[in-house]
Order: C-alpha cells, then structure tokens, then sequence
C-alpha cells in the first residue's frame, strides 16, 4: 500500500463531493495519513500543518480550529451520519484510546513504513442522526436550511452543535 500524499492520494469511502473538494484549485489537505482533511479559506496552510497524528480530530486539530474560531459545518444534501465534526466532540471527552496503523512513508528500498497512532474509536455509536434531530430540536436558531430542489443546504453553527454533542456522548458513555 502506498503511503498517505495529500497532494494524490484520493478520498476514500466518503463520496463524490469530498473528492471533488479535495481536488479544487487552493484546497489544501492536512497530513495525517489515515484521517486527512481538506482545507480552502484563509490559514488554511496553517491550519492543515496543525493536524497531530494522535487523535487526529481532537484538540489542535483543524477541527479545534473551526470549533475555537466560531465556524459553521455546510451540508449538501447529506446529513449528520457525515458529519466529521461530532468525531471532534468524541475525541475532546477524555474517552479511551485505541492503537492504529497508518502507512506514513517508504524506507531507501521502497518499502512502506508503518506507524502506529492513537484514537478514539469513531464507531462506538451510529446515532448521529438521532444525535442531530435532538440538537436541531433544542437549538433551531443554530442552524438554517434551505430547500433546493429535491435536496437541501443547511449551515450549521460549530460550538453550540459540538457542546451539545460532548453532553450526549458523555451521558451514552455513562449508559455502556
């Protein structure tokens, strides 16, 4: 397997629009090998390079960043089942670490070269759907949809959804 390159190496099982994001002039992508993220805007070089290895969508991660600066989530058409930015509020709530594996570079003889990483385990829960509808109930001026056709568009505020989402973790953990 060839090692992550942010310039080349594709989007994997997330779809047509990350991948066509990925691709457009100015995006820039993080370099985590496994858990990369697309960048365009202002800092976004800055931001990018910020990516730790180790909990990679946690504290000092580009998603910290959004979270820190007031930024908005943009869905097209798609719903919180995608929604990176909940993998945030997962790693920010001191919930146990895993040990992964992530190819990272080729040795002088081309071999690849295997280093390991910590993460939270991003599938414990497959309710961010139902995770959404609570906070869109409890939160309607945090968020504006807007119909299109037969899809839709809907801005949401980073903080309050990502505040709310660490609250619901932490009582589901409480439940385990």
């Amino acid at each position: 397997m060839p090692p992550y390159n942010p310039d080349t190496s594709p989007s994997e099982g997330l779809g047509i629009t990350p991948e066509y994001f990925r691709k457009l002039p100015d995006v820039v992508r993080s370099p985590h090998p496994y858990l990369p993220i697309a960048i365009w805007g202002k800092d976004k070089d800055k931001i990018a390079k910020k990516q730790p290895l180790d909990l990679p969508y946690g504290i000092n991660s580009p998603l910290d960043y959004l979270y820190q600066n007031n930024g908005k989530i943009l869905f097209l058409g798609t719903n919180y089942e995608t929604c990176t930015m909940l993998h945030y509020a997962e790693s920010i709530i001191e919930r146990k670490t895993e040990t992964y594996t992530a190819a990272t570079g080729t040795d002088p003889d081309g071999k690849t070269i295997w280093t390991n990483y910590q993460n939270i385990d991003m599938d414990i829960y497959d309710d961010f759907n139902d995770l959404g509808l609570a906070f869109e109930t409890h939160n309607s001026s945090e968020f504006r949809q807007v119909n299109l056709n037969n899809g839709f568009i809907k801005a949401i505020n980073v903080k309050p959804l990502v505040d709310f989402a660490k609250t619901w973790f932490r009582r589901k953990d409480n439940n385990l």
